[in-house]
């Protein structure tokens, strides 16, 4: 236990050295990075619950090995904790407040992904069934100084396709290369919807189609998706208003989440 948790406790130093290369425009070096192999899923188990919860770990159950994910940095935090406030009061404003009874908002919860391992993302809605166990009705990741491009977001969405989610959101931040612009940085989001198409929206650096204001860029989700995993007592008619996500006020707060990090700096 003592020697993964060293393991650890490098892995995290290491990283942290890291982003002090890439702030200076020396390297980038991506996660996840690999914190021990062969690691046995009863020392996991023990051992997880000691991490702090800003570093994200995740386990394959194959080899036994142990990933570090994770981003202190408030671009990447603030945004998956941003969806809790917008989400909750769509839901509320729908459902009602029952629904919000019946669905917990976590950054912390981990799952388990059939024929992977375990993994925790970094914002989840949970359905508890009356049998106790958790089912992720919607799961979103965070992208920003360590996952070097949208592929990576992409990868992990794909993955959370295999726990079977039907909201799964992906939302990759990229600093704008110069420094003068450092408060429009290029954000992506990938948004995929249990039977329908990948849909990706381009907002901020470079966008074709720039985000200018409200109702332009809209995420909608069929309200009946958020209970299609949950309890049967809960009623789904599909005449429900969709869940609306505006990515315009999104994109105000990332540019201006980015540009305080880069006046701190």
């Amino acid at each position: 236990m003592a020697k993964l948790t060293n393991k650890m406790n490098q892995s995290i130093s290491d990283y942290q050295a890291a982003l002090k290369l890439a702030d200076a425009g020396a390297q980038y070096n991506p996660g996840p990075w690999i914190v021990a192999k062969d690691v046995s899923r009863i020392i996991f188990d023990a051992w997880s619950q000691r991490v702090p919860a800003v570093w994200k770990i995740a386990y394959e159950e194959g080899p036994g090995t142990v990933l570090l994910y994770g981003d202190p940095l408030p671009p990447h935090s603030r945004t998956a904790g941003r969806f809790s406030q917008i989400l909750g009061p769509e839901i509320e404003r729908i459902l009602g407040s029952t629904a919000i009874e019946q669905l917990e908002f976590s950054s912390e919860e981990t799952f388990h992904i059939p024929g992977w391992g375990e993994k925790t993302p970094d914002f989840s809605i949970v359905s508890r069934e009356r049998r106790g166990s958790s089912l992720a009705c919607f799961i979103l990741e965070v992208g920003y100084h360590h996952e070097q491009s949208l592929d990576v977001i992409t990868d992990e969405v794909r993955l959370w396709q295999r726990y079977g989610s039907p909201v799964i959101i992906g939302i990759k931040i990229t600093d704008n290369t110069v420094a003068a612009h450092a408060y429009d940085p290029r954000i992506e989001v990938l948004v995929k919807l249990k039977a329908k198409p990948d849909v990706i929206f381009h907002l901020g650096q470079g966008a074709l189609i720039p985000c200018t204001g409200l109702n332009t860029h809209v995420i909608e989700i069929p309200t009946t998706l958020l209970l299609s995993r949950s309890s049967r007592s809960m009623s789904s008619p599909s005449n429900l208003a969709p869940l609306r996500i505006d990515l315009f006020p999104l994109q105000t707060k990332i540019r201006q989440w980015v540009l305080d990090r880069h006046l701190n700096t």
